[in-house]
């Protein structure tokens, strides 16, 4: 398994540098999982938000960790385009 870690300031263009990178490995037949670290408090899998950019571009997982919330993402094994939150919890 090999890993890769993507950082800058907002505004640079990571979320779409991880979606172009992630669509190019899917192309390529690999199976691609993201995960997003993030200091803010927002609705989860929002359109334009970083995980859902991320299984726009076919991540086959996309996890999201913040200091009071973490959730993944992942395509039914039907590849039916939906996803289903495996685990979403506030911590306390």
């Amino acid at each position: 398994m090999n890993r890769m870690l993507i950082a800058g300031r907002k505004s640079h263009g990571k979320t779409t540098l991880v979606a172009e990178m992630v669509s190019h490995f899917t192309n390529k037949g690999l199976s691609v999982a993201t995960v997003k670290h993030t200091h803010h408090a927002h609705e989860l899998d929002a359109p334009d938000k970083d995980s859902f950019c991320h299984r726009q571009a076919r991540a086959s997982m996309v996890g999201i960790v913040a200091r009071h919330l973490s959730a993944a993402f992942w395509r039914t094994p039907l590849r039916d385009g939906k996803c289903r939150t495996i685990d979403s919890r506030r911590i306390d």
